[in-house]
C-alpha cells in the first residue's frame, strides 16, 4: 500500500455526521491564538467504521501507545 497522502496533528473534533452510507469526521486544531481551525476530513464508508472504531478504541484502552499493538499490524509492513 502506498504511503499515507496527508499527515495533520488534531486536538480534536468539530462534526461527525453519517449521509449515505459514508461517514464524516471533521478535525480541528487550535490556532496560536487558541482558535479552533478546521484541519481534517476523515470519510469513511460504512463498511469499514467498525473496524475503524475497533482500532481507535484499542488505542485509547491501553495499547501501550504503539499503534502496531492497537491496530495488529507489525511497524513497516507497508500497509495502514
Amino acid at each position: 500500500m502506498a504511503e499515507p497522502e496527508i499527515s495533520a496533528f488534531v486536538d480534536g473534533i468539530v462534526s461527525i455526521g453519517t449521509h449515505n452510507n459514508v461517514h464524516r469526521i471533521v478535525c480541528y486544531r487550535l490556532t496560536s491564538e487558541n482558535q479552533p481551525e478546521p484541519t481534517l476530513e476523515l470519510i469513511i464508508p460504512t463498511a469499514s467504521i467498525a473496524g475503524f472504531i475497533a482500532a481507535l478504541t484499542r488505542l485509547s484502552g491501553g495499547a501501550q501507545g504503539s499503534p502496531e499493538s492497537a491496530t495488529g499490524l507489525k511497524k513497516g509492513s507497508g500497509r495502514t
